[in-house]
């Protein structure tokens, strides 16, 4: 099969924390009087964020959205403190999600999974139209520009826009209208077996499971084993 599009999953897919997050959360908050073990935080991240609420404001005049982003992880990471620590909240807890908010919007704190940024070129050069489609927050874009990657992309795809998340229908029918595409001459490179790949065969896209590659060097090959006509067999 040769896509005419190529969507892809951001966090978990294209790029990762930089160090595992459960040592930053760790780090961060030792600096406000309070220790806590990684692993401690690790399971009580993992909990908090299975049962968050969607991160996705239908009705909400735009200028509002980067607020009720930044408090959308704010009651996150209150979960996750109130989890984790039998010692109550830091000293001053709204400095120390100030630091990890911080902290999480720095291109310098990600780094590129391997094979990215040269599967990526490879596309392009192939005229293959590149879009994001990620239940990520509006900080995606300063990172996908420091991590050297934006310029690859004709559409970046987020709740902030659709108002939806992964895997409602409408998020990725949104993403592949923005890319001119139909579903069955797309495929989908995710993370997530639910949001992602479940969400993208839904409405009828081929499906790759990111980490299921050796590298996403082998992207191409995958593809290249795709039947023409889509077939759920193909994904996992």
């Amino acid at each position: 099969m040769q896509p005419r599009a190529l969507l892809c999953d951001a966090a978990g897919t294209l790029f990762a924390p930089a160090r595992p997050v459960a040592e930053t959360y760790a780090a961060v908050i030792s600096r406000h009087g309070l220790r806590i073990p990684p692993g401690d935080i690790e399971g009580a991240f993992a909990e908090a964020f299975a049962n968050a609420p969607l991160m996705a404001f239908p009705g909400v005049p735009a200028r509002e959205i980067p607020a009720l982003e930044r408090d959308w992880w704010r009651n996150l990471v209150e979960s996750v403190l109130c989890r984790a620590s039998a010692q109550g909240m830091p000293r001053d807890f709204e400095a120390c999600f100030d630091a990890l908010f911080e902290y999480f919007s720095q291109p310098s704190s990600w780094r590129l999974l391997p094979g990215a940024a040269v599967t990526l070129e490879t596309f392009s050069a192939h005229d293959v139209r590149l879009g994001i489609a990620s239940n990520f927050d509006l900080r995606i874009h300063d990172i996908l520009t420091g991590l050297g990657i934006a310029k690859h992309f004709q559409a970046v795809v987020l709740p902030a826009e659709t108002r939806t998340c992964k895997p409602d229908p409408r998020f990725f029918r949104h993403a592949l209208a923005k890319l001119g595409v139909a579903a069955a001459e797309a495929v989908f490179l995710g993370d997530d077996l639910e949001r992602d790949l479940a969400g993208a065969r839904a409405v009828g896209m081929h499906t790759v499971h990111a980490p299921g590659l050796a590298t996403l060097l082998d992207l191409q090959d995958v593809i290249g084993d795709l039947p023409e006509s889509h077939d759920q067999r193909s994904s996992p």
